[in-house]
């Protein structure tokens, strides 16, 4: 009888773990989708600013002709200085840490927050 109550303990251990994984890929994702975007509007604009004839004007001038280029880099280096990079990684570093700890245990989870015994 105790023992079952032991693996119904573990069994909702493992479906919160895997919610909280599931909650991360939806974080993960939209911050993939933000810095790529970004990135992709500087190389465009980064692009239109080479192929300017009148990239010999003054830097200040010639970055406010590029304003698609001007504000993708401004946000992109905002985000990196604010370590949102780190958040397209936060479900791996979640079952890291969560590795770390079950290995107490002789436990292990995968990166989708499934549980197993190591052998």
């Amino acid at each position: 009888m105790e023992e079952a109550l032991d693996y119904e303990d573990l069994r909702a251990f493992e479906r919160r773990l895997t919610e909280v994984v599931a909650s991360y890929r939806i974080l993960t994702l939209r911050w993939r989708i933000i810095l790529i975007l970004l990135a992709n509007l500087m190389i465009i604009g980064a692009y239109s600013w080479l192929e300017d004839l009148h990239t010999s004007l003054p830097f200040t001038q010639s970055i406010r002709s590029h304003p698609v280029f001007s504000v993708a880099a401004l946000l992109f280096t905002l985000l990196i200085f604010l370590g949102k990079q780190k958040l397209i990684f936060a479900g791996k570093i979640m079952a890291i840490r969560t590795n770390g700890v079950l290995e107490i245990f002789n436990m292990e989870c995968n990166e989708v927050g499934k549980l197993k015994m190591k052998s």
